[in-house]
């Protein structure tokens, strides 16, 4: 079972190859704006059935789903083996949001021991509620979003403690204003630290939620329709010498390489953990774009955008072998 998949499908094949096993399901806790979803890939390309949130209107729900699609909504149970997955509606970053409560009954448990909170519970965050409102530009939909998620943080106070949250983002993610660093946390831990827990005035917690939210990144309002409609499935690429440089250009190198000498026009987004957020500031999804730096570090630009964002992307390579920009030019094909 994959929760959430990417489009790159490859890791996961390679992990379940090295244990044995096979991919048999995957499950998406919401229609994702920050990444390009692989669920549907999972259904086509490995024949898996999948499972996603039938809890939403027609409008914003999902379309032109595959076979072996199975629309889910609270309290239904997923099994994978002996292992089961509770499926809990939690409103409020979307409206479809859905959370998976894991219960090992091979083990002998009757009781949960995790949850797969997906953008609904961080650590020591939650799910933003505008990103809906910004993406579809439906006035009202941020307030009605941080009122769905007060009543679904007050649904889960209920469970144990020791429930362990597994949550789909860590720190530097757009998807809330202050997540933290570690990448698991518990219920118990949450009630203590998780301002979003000890906030039990709906009002204030609304005004607390929706104020100060940063501008999210120009991309997220396209990703959300590409992942309710769909998109082609994921691609390996292929670098060949390039064409042409008449594109809108990003140099990957170190702020400190770029200040050294850089070609006029460039712009600079060094490759780092924050580089999918700050380049689709700038992209167009119609618009080829071309990216500079060495050859293993446009390999790996390319293929993070190409399974985080879109497929219209050509990439140029220059390889910066002395300061006077002698450089060899490539492109990516998919």
């Amino acid at each position: 079972m994959i929760i959430d998949p990417i489009r790159d499908l490859s890791s996961y094949i390679r992990v379940a190859d090295e244990e044995g096993l096979t991919i048999t399901h995957a499950a998406e806790t919401h229609i994702h704006a920050d990444f390009a979803s692989g669920i549907r890939d999972v259904a086509i390309k490995l024949n898996a059935s999948i499972y996603v949130s039938g809890e939403s209107d027609d409008m914003l729900g999902y379309k032109n789903m595959p076979n072996h699609t199975h629309f889910v909504q609270h309290n239904d149970d997923i099994y994978v083996g002996n292992i089961k997955l509770k499926v809990l509606h939690t409103p409020g970053h979307t409206p479809e949001s859905i959370s998976f409560l894991l219960t090992d009954e091979g083990a002998g448990a009757q009781v949960p021991m995790g949850l797969f909170s997906g953008d609904f519970i961080f650590v020591g965050d939650i799910g933003r509620p505008d990103l809906l409102e910004k993406a579809v530009k439906v006035e009202g939909l941020s307030e009605i979003g941080a009122k769905q998620m007060f009543k679904s943080i007050e649904s889960i106070k209920d469970l144990p403690d020791y429930i362990q949250i597994w949550p789909g983002h860590g720190a530097g993610s757009p998807c809330g204003k202050s997540l933290g660093a570690i990448p698991t946390s518990t219920l118990g831990y949450e009630k203590q630290t998780n301002w979003a827990f000890s906030e039990n005035n709906e009002a204030t917690f609304i005004d607390k939620l929706i104020s100060d939210q940063p501008a999210p990144p120009h991309h997220f309002a396209q990703m959300k329709k590409i992942n309710q409609f769909g998109m082609n499935l994921y691609q390996p690429y292929t670098v060949y010498p390039a064409t042409s440089t008449n594109r809108l250009t990003f140099d990957l190198r170190s702020k400190e390489a770029y200040h050294g000498g850089h070609i006029e026009g460039t712009i600079n987004i060094p490759y780092d953990k924050n580089f999918i957020n700050q380049i689709g500031w700038y992209l167009n999804y119609n618009q080829e774009i071309n990216l500079i730096g060495d050859y293993h570090l446009v390999s790996k630009a390319t293929h993070n955008i190409l399974y985080n964002l879109l497929d219209m992307i050509m990439c140029l390579d220059i390889s910066y072998h002395k300061l006077k920009f002698k450089h060899n030019l490539f492109i990516v094909k998919t």
